[in-house]
């Protein structure tokens, strides 16, 4: 079962999301740039009292700054070292992780030439702060095989960590202003579409995504005479 439900990967370009939370105050470990074992798994599991092949999917989604991610038929998360290990997250949204992928190892400097037409919206510095603070308020216990949403505590956690990655979703893609504020372009999908209306933890991950928009707005709150990042600070 584990080997038809579950693939490893190597990636770190999701490596490189937790490097910016610690730079930022998450307790994460920093990870330099190397190859790091990710694990792939998919939620609901098999057995889960609210198992469902398509409730925890997605549509085709059409995203801001002409990134495009295609339908699933679950939610996947990624943990680090084991299937449950600590999480990590995903910042490139339809990006295909195949089993026995290989990606280029990244530290937070990757956010230094990011292209700016992968983000309309923000500069790579407003980026590299915004994931540091979700990281912040975000999931970041491990992964577990065992999850189940009929349990509150199990529906809670995985709530927790889908309205995570939608916000580094939004942030990414351009959905997040430099206030945390939301915008969308006209004609593209929102990445909380991913969430769809018969999900059964909806409530629950819609809680935790509009607590972490509120910590994290009032967090990015700054001195007039203070930048949000040492790009933008005055000498």
């Amino acid at each position: 079962m584990k080997a038809k439900n579950i693939k490893r990967v190597l990636s770190v370009l999701m490596a490189a999301l937790i490097t910016v939370g610690s730079m930022f105050g998450s307790t994460e470990p920093v990870i330099a740039a190397e190859q790091v074992n990710v694990t792939n798994v998919h939620y609901p599991r098999p057995g889960d009292d609210n198992y469902s092949e398509t409730a925890f999917g997605r549509s085709d989604q059409y995203l801001m700054s002409g990134w495009f991610a295609d339908a699933n038929t679950y939610f996947w998360a990624h943990s680090f070292d084991s299937y449950e290990g600590v999480v990590t997250y995903c910042i490139e949204p339809g990006i295909d992780r195949p089993e026995g992928s290989v990606f280029q190892s990244a530290d937070e400097t990757f956010w230094d030439n990011y292209p700016a037409d992968m983000n309309v919206t923000i500069q790579p510095d407003d980026i590299k702060v915004l994931l540091g603070r979700i990281m912040q308020y975000g999931y970041q216990g491990n992964l577990s095989l065992d999850w189940n949403t009929g349990n509150a505590d199990d529906a809670d956690k995985l709530s927790h960590l889908i309205a995570t990655q939608i916000l580094v979703w939004e942030t990414v893609v351009g959905e997040r202003d430099a206030y945390f504020n939301h915008v969308l372009e006209p004609g593209k999908d929102a990445a909380l579409s991913a969430v769809r209306s018969d999900n059964p933890i909806r409530t629950q991950i819609l809680n935790w995504y509009n607590s972490m928009v509120a910590s994290v707005q009032s967090h990015t709150i700054i001195p007039s005479f203070m930048a949000r990042s040492s790009g933008k600070a005055d000498t």
